[in-house]
């Protein structure tokens, strides 16, 4: 079984590739097939910029990773705020509640 090809007429620096290939210049860096999605390369400048873009993304998931934590700080200490607070208001309600004198109302908010 014969296969025929059709000619080219090329000028210099030119290259042919058949027609199910994919061609690049010759000082492109292509890597495995495997390293980025199905088309079975990547040149390496596109793979700089994944890398500059990855980069990014992960100095932005970093930031947020930060700002959550503090956020979470903040929250834990108004909730000590709160607790001592409800604390305090208890110790003065009880105090109040069991006194049987005025002086010992007033007592019950100087105590504290």
């Amino acid at each position: 079984m014969s296969v025929w090809k059709k000619a080219a007429c090329l000028n210099y620096g030119d290259s042919a590739c058949p027609s199910d290939a994919k061609c690049v210049s010759r000082d492109a860096v292509c890597f495995d097939s495997r390293t980025c999605g199905y088309d079975g390369f990547v040149c390496k400048s596109e793979y700089e910029d994944l890398g500059d873009e990855y980069d990014d993304l992960l100095d932005d998931c970093k930031e947020l990773a930060h700002e959550h934590d503090d956020i979470i700080d903040k929250y834990n200490k108004l909730l000590n705020r709160y607790k001592n607070r409800e604390s305090e208001y208890e110790e003065v309600e009880l105090c109040v509640r069991y006194a049987t004198t005025l002086e010992e109302v007033k007592s019950c908010f100087n105590a504290g």
